[in-house]
């Protein structure tokens, strides 16, 4: 008449499978960054599990996990030091491959698919897997979402001030020197970017420091019908 679940025993199997699968499959130093880029979405979604059955877990899957969080950490330094260099100069019209593209992926887009208002949102310091556990709760609260999805690499150190600056500069690091240390020419870049794409300033926006989304400064930027091309960071995950 019915067939018994056991939600805590199909999480195990399926977070065992996935560990000795991600063994067996481990990219190495001399992949192309897609094989990397697919690696960290399967990871992620072992690390969801890793953690929401963690009282779960034998002694067994414990070592597992660290044995092979500490080869994923060793394979992918062997890589950057091989190839990292040369993502900076990779196209980026179909997606991204670094976050100092982001912005001009976007404008492509806006300007191929006749976009007329566009917005990005940076939620700081969102791991990957949070976002998959952010992505099932969206999907749950409403049902008409749709998400195209794709990974891009962060700038090295992966400090808020370069790599987040780099997003909104729609530059490598090098083209901002004197600001490194700080986030205070992020609305600088960002007009100066889409201003360069043909956008009008005042219909240009960046709002950050976000923690609340009744944020006099979210609402007054939403409520903007002039605006075309909205940023914002939200600071708390």
């Amino acid at each position: 008449v019915g067939v018994v679940h056991d939600p805590r025993a199909d999480a195990l199997r399926r977070f065992r499978c996935l560990l000795r699968k991600f063994e067996a499959e481990l990219p190495s130093a001399g992949v192309s960054h897609r094989e990397w880029q697919q690696a960290a979405q399967r990871w992620a979604e072992l690390v969801v599990l890793r953690w929401e059955w963690d009282e779960s877990l034998e002694a067994g899957d414990r070592t597992g996990w660290d044995d092979l969080q500490q080869s994923v950490e060793d394979a992918f330094s062997q890589w950057l030091m091989a190839r990292y260099g040369s993502l900076h100069n990779l196209p980026y019209h179909q997606q991204p491959v670094m976050v100092h593209q982001i912005p001009r992926f976007m404008a492509v887009e806006r300007t191929r698919r006749k976009i007329s208002k566009i917005a990005l949102l940076v939620l700081d310091g969102l791991a990957l897997d949070q976002w998959l556990l952010l992505r099932g709760h969206l999907e749950t609260c409403d049902k008409t979402w749709r998400f195209q999805e794709s990974t891009a690499f962060a700038w090295v150190p992966t400090l808020t001030s370069v790599s987040r600056q780099s997003i909104f500069a729609g530059e490598p690091p090098l083209y901002f020197p004197d600001s490194l240390a700080t986030t205070s020419k992020e609305k600088h870049h960002w007009l100066r970017f889409w201003e360069e794409q043909g956008v009008a300033r005042a219909s240009i926006d960046l709002v950050t420091s976000i923690d609340d989304p009744h944020d006099p400064k979210l609402e007054g930027a939403l409520g903007n019908a002039r605006l075309k091309v909205l940023g914002l960071v939200w600071n708390k995950v």
